[in-house]
């Protein structure tokens, strides 16, 4: 009888987790429609915060890095102050230099406005933040892009658009460390914003 009542007891707890866990849509790693055998890490920034959730520290021992985004309905936002609506938010990147990435670091931002969502290279460079617009994108639609190092220039592609960044150090043996989505700018996120990443 203990048997019989263990086993139920274990089956109905897997149910529970099972449910729980799916209560947490935004931790749990989505399918890519479009390639639905590799999953996608969604990474959260609550409305109020800059940073998102699932940012852990993570060490990056190569000269590239390769992305695939999506963005939902979330990423179409309206700031308090009207000329903060041209403030670059972060999606993905890397240091550089051995140094902290406000000093040197090279990543892929992104803001919406003009309505559309646009992406950036964007840099600190010997500690100055430079950015150029490399293309529009769609909402819900997977988007493709790389991150290289290449003696003095950072190159950045998006959807096979690209474009490239001076870069303030060279030398290929570095110290780097993964730079994740982050909102602003000046201002918080004024809404919940989920952004769906997967990356090597």
């Amino acid at each position: 009888m203990f048997i019989k009542n263990h086993k139920i007891f274990v089956s109905l707890l897997f149910i529970l987790m099972a449910v729980c866990y799916g209560c947490k849509n935004e931790e749990r790693p989505i399918v890519d429609p479009e390639n639905p055998q590799n999953e996608y890490k969604v990474f959260t920034i609550k409305e109020g915060d800059h940073y998102s959730d699932n940012a852990g520290i993570a060490i990056l021992n190569k000269d590239s890095l390769d992305f695939q985004v999506i963005f939902d309905s979330s990423a179409v936002y309206k700031n308090v102050i009207p000329e903060n609506q041209h403030d670059i938010n972060k999606l993905i990147g890397f240091s550089d230099c051995n140094t902290g990435h406000l000093e040197n670091s090279i990543r892929i931002g992104w803001r919406f406005s003009d309505d559309s969502l646009r992406l950036f290279a964007f840099a600190h460079n010997d500690g100055k933040m430079i950015e150029k617009e490399i293309s529009t994108v769609e909402i819900g639609r997977v988007v493709t892009g790389k991150i290289k190092v290449v003696n003095s220039e950072y190159y950045c592609t998006i959807n096979n658009k690209s474009d490239s960044l001076p870069r303030f150090c060279t030398g290929t043996v570095n110290s780097r460390y993964m730079l994740y989505p982050y909102f602003g700018g000046d201002e918080a996120a004024p809404q919940k914003i989920t952004i769906k990443l997967k990356y090597d």
